[in-house]
């Protein structure tokens, strides 16, 4: 590391960041700049407020409400919002079952684990007559309809499919049709994942966006 990022980061750690999300914020203006997703003045009128040139229409910024609204530098200054013995409870998804199980009636049901050797085990919810194979996961899907297929420690959605079988015994792999075998395959194929209960909107939000839950957001 040059002497002059050694200064520049020094200088941030006593504004309060730290580095790795004040080098996380930089990085995203610059691909944000390059991506050109509004006009360049838009994204320099943006930037030079803190905020990705994308907010400026999601949020309908202007020169007399900007202020009203965190933004994306304010909100990458804040990091980390979590201390370590509190970031450890949702650094991955069975962690944070086992933490949320005072109020496990209001959790998605839990019924594979494929650990990183591919081997599969029964989780708290899976019905007792099967077993810790393919071939339960396989029936299991037939049984519910549907299933969660989710990375062990991830967000955003990375790394999440979607299982599905209709009333013909036809599968489906994030809504593409799928055959029986391609589907033995892809998950014998799974390594650091978990099978789980397959949750839809309610009937209000699916009637804006039916396909995922948690997708609307309140912007204000």
């Amino acid at each position: 590391m040059d002497i002059l990022k050694k200064l520049l980061y020094r200088k941030k750690r006593k504004e309060g960041w730290t580095v790795e999300a004040y080098i996380d914020y930089v990085e995203k203006l610059q691909h944000d700049k390059a991506i050109e997703i509004e006009t360049p003045s838009v994204c320099k009128w943006a930037h030079e407020r803190g905020f990705y040139s994308n907010r400026v229409a999601r949020y309908g910024l202007t020169d007399d409400n900007w202020q009203d609204y965190i933004s994306d530098r304010e909100f990458a200054w804040g990091f980390p919002y979590n201390d370590l013995m509190y970031s450890r409870w949702i650094d991955d998804k069975l962690t944070l079952y086992y933490t949320l199980i005072p109020f496990r009636e209001h959790l998605p049901d839990y019924f594979f684990l494929i650990d990183k050797e591919g081997r599969i085990f029964k989780l708290f919810d899976a019905p007792s007559e099967l077993t810790e194979d393919v071939d339960s996961i396989v029936q299991l899907l037939r049984d519910k309809g549907h299933l969660a297929v989710k990375l062990f420690s991830g967000t955003e959605g990375a790394g999440f499919y979607h299982l599905a079988i209709d009333k013909s015994s036809h599968f489906f792999l994030n809504s593409e049709t799928i055959s029986e075998s391609a589907l033995y395959q892809f998950i014998a194929g799974l390594k650091n994942y978990l099978i789980t209960e397959y949750l839809k909107p309610c009937t209000e939000l699916a009637a804006i966006y039916p396909r995922t839950t948690n997708s609307l957001r309140v912007v204000a």
